[in-house]
């Protein structure tokens, strides 16, 4: 019988962590909370707010002086550079964000986008 996405996706890692001794290094209440700060961040925290500029269903934002973030459908990676960078008229939220912040910022964005909120 062939194993199901979920199976393969949630079981897999928890028996591998179980038969070489390791915990799993995330839980879905971590995630769940990393997803949350993301959002806030996204909302609320940086200044000024991502929403401003940006379009991202998932936090009510129809920003549009930069890039549809749901449209784009950046990588968490993408996501973190331009943070932590800036891009064009974008400014760096280096050093404004603490790095737990920036972190969860990219994670969110890159989970939600594209998926309508």
């Amino acid at each position: 019988m062939r194993n199901s996405f979920w199976e393969t996706a949630l079981v897999a890692p928890l028996l591998m962590s179980f038969i070489i001794g390791t915990a799993p290094t995330t839980t879905f209440a971590q995630d769940e909370a990393t997803e949350d700060l993301g959002k806030q961040v996204f909302t609320t925290e940086a200044a000024p707010n991502c929403g401003i500029c940006h379009t991202l269903a998932d936090a009510g934002a129809v920003g549009e002086i930069g890039p549809n973030l749901d449209d784009l459908m950046p990588s968490e990676e993408r996501v973190r550079a331009a943070v932590l960078g800036g891009f064009e008229a974008m400014p760096s939220y280096e050093g404004v964000l603490t790095p737990e912040q920036i972190d969860a910022v990219a994670a969110y964005v890159a989970e939600v986008a594209g998926t309508g909120g």
